[in-house]
């Protein structure tokens, strides 16, 4: 008889001596057979008996409750195996699904994306020398080991169908595809991540980046995890365990992030260490980051990369963005502040003030689904503060414009030739000092201030107010620093304890649709000076935090104040 030599694997253990000789020979060669048999059937049939590691399913749990998942895994950590195996659960389980593959380039394509995609596709759908999978209609599933699947695209026999690209073409090409799932591997451009997520709420579709920072962050790593608040954290033993490294720091001593709550609504990051991989070679791993820097070991063993340039926010984070819904409307006080700019357009924002002297922002404009991004992420190193983006473009706008678009906004209704009141109150408005005082905007009317022409009435021919008076005081002219640091102070909690209501909370929040609001604070650092691209909402939002604003009860004195329609 020849003799038996069992097959290695790092999950399915062999007996120890003491279990053998419990059991007896007949008994331990049966559990050894069982054995074999399971590693026979993970080989050959991986989609139904491909061993699940744990962390998988708490990535594919968080992936259905989030519009965007980042994963970010140390080597060998198994993220892209995750992300090719979380594709074929799609296309299989979900007749006519769509998923996409994307890469750097063809090549990593073919050699990574489609090796292990074609590693889980079900036995009987997957085309070997042996079985040929017959091409219809609706089926199409042809692969060689060099040359990938043909035409970087298959069909499968239930109609889903799966495409791999990579990040050199347009991306024109895959922006209407109505996916399903979006699998974007490493080096993920800030362009495709922002130009791909818009599409999929419409189609409930998800998008997946699997990415390994061992270069440090990236701009697109950068928009997604810059203010996330940790989740769940796990035990890292090659982290200090006496000392936090970053005062930003909010999860335990010795731990590292697992799941993190980023700022963009929907959007998750989770992290796989390499030992949540027995296939990693850990303890090798282990031995070669014992040489190198902490910021190594962050990336390499947990995927975990830290932003060295200092915004000049660093408390905002996803503790302070909240949900349109959630922010009360009733025992509120609501304050307007805009900042002209000249050739471009206006910067304005909404403030609402409850009972507690907790602060919201409502909304602002230009907003990102009327007029686009008010700053982008610059390929320019050296330009911290971004890009110029498209909604500065000036739409020529004069003061009866900026009226109406303000009305407008606020829920008030012009029927009939005359404005109907109909929308919300505001306390007070204010104006950027300099600005206000500064001659006419658009219509270069007179020469008087713009504060003098927003408190004109402008009518038509016919003698009809189409302008009605709109009352704004200068903010406060205190210098820049004083501002920013009382918008550090409404955000400040402490972050050691439980978020508890009117205990232990910030003072100031921020509404998830104020989009342009929060990319300005998660990257504003004033390196670039006046020249700063996202400037505007920072000023705006610092002559709020500078305001003595309070809730106004509608029967209470205001000191001489009006509402300021």
């Amino acid at each position: 008889m020849a003799e038996f030599s069992p097959t290695p694997h790092p999950v399915l253990p062999l007996p120890t001596r003491e279990q053998a000789l419990a059991l007896g020979p007949e008994q331990t060669m049966q559990l050894l057979l069982k054995r074999e048999e399971m590693i026979r059937l993970e080989a050959e049939d991986p989609f139904r008996y491909g061993y699940v590691l744990p962390c998988w399913k708490d990535a594919e749990a968080l992936l259905w409750n989030s519009l965007v998942l980042a994963l970010f895994g140390g080597n060998g950590s198994a993220k892209t195996t995750f992300m090719a195996w979380m594709g074929v659960q799609v296309l299989v389980n979900k007749p006519k699904s769509k998923v996409l593959f994307l890469h750097e380039a063809e090549k990593p394509s073919i050699d990574i994306h489609h090796k292990f995609v074609y590693h889980y596709l079900p036995k009987e759908w997957k085309p070997t020398e042996d079985h040929k999978m017959k091409r219809t209609m609706t089926t199409k599933v042809n692969y060689s080991i060099a040359g990938g699947f043909t035409d970087n695209v298959f069909v499968l026999p239930n109609g889903s169908i799966c495409r791999f690209g990579s990040y050199k073409q347009d991306v024109g090409d895959y922006e209407g595809g109505g996916w399903d799932l979006i699998c974007a591997d490493e080096n993920l451009p800030i362009s495709w991540l922002k130009t791909l997520v818009i599409r999929l709420p419409r189609c409930g579709g998800r998008l997946l980046w699997a990415f390994t920072a061992i270069r440090g962050i990236t701009p697109a790593m950068k928009h997604v995890v810059d203010g996330a608040v940790t989740v769940e954290s796990r035990p890292a033993e090659l982290i200090p365990q006496d000392r936090k490294i970053d005062e930003k720091q909010d999860w335990p001593v010795g731990f590292m992030p697992y799941i993190q709550r980023c700022i963009w609504p929907k959007w998750s990051a989770m992290y796989f260490f390499s030992e949540m991989n027995p296939w990693s070679g850990y303890p090798d791993l282990k031995l070669l980051l014992s040489t190198m820097s902490q910021a190594d070991v962050e990336r390499r063993a947990y995927g975990y990369a830290r932003n060295n340039v200092r915004t000049l926010f660093p408390r905002f984070s996803a503790v302070h963005i909240v949900e349109p819904e959630t922010i009360p409307t009733t025992k509120v006080s609501t304050y307007h502040v805009m900042d002209p700019a000249g050739v471009r357009n206006m910067f304005m924002l909404w403030m609402a003030v409850d009972e507690h002297g907790r602060r919201y922002v409502v909304d602002e404009w230009p907003d990102v689904p009327s007029m686009g991004d008010w700053a982008v992420t610059s390929e320019n190193p050296n330009r911290w503060d971004g890009d110029i983006g498209p909604a500065q473009q000036s739409i020529g706008y004069g003061v009866l414009e900026y009226k109406r678009l303000i009305l407008e906004r606020e829920g008030n209704m012009f029927m009939d030739g005359k404005w109907v009141m109909c929308g919300l109150p505001i306390e007070e408005r204010f104006i950027d000092p300099r600005s206000g005082a500064a001659g006419a905007i658009a219509d270069q009317e007179g020469g008087s201030s713009l504060i003098d022409r927003f408190a004109e009435e402008q009518t038509d021919k016919s003698g009809k107010i189409i302008g009605p008076e709109m009352d704004f005081r200068a903010a406060s002219g205190q210098r820049e620093r004083e501002g920013l640091d009382a918008i550090n102070d409404l955000f400040a909690y402490n972050t050691g304890q439980p978020i508890t209501a009117l205990i232990n909370e910030p003072k100031l929040f921020i509404s998830s649709r104020c989009q342009n609001l929060i990319w300005a604070l998660q990257n504003y650092t004033g390196h670039d000076l006046e020249k700063a691209a996202c400037k505007d909402p920072i000023d705006d939002l610092r002559y709020l935090a500078l305001e003595e604003m309070e809730y106004l009860p509608d029967n209470r004195p205001r000191q001489g104040r009006v509402r300021s329609y």
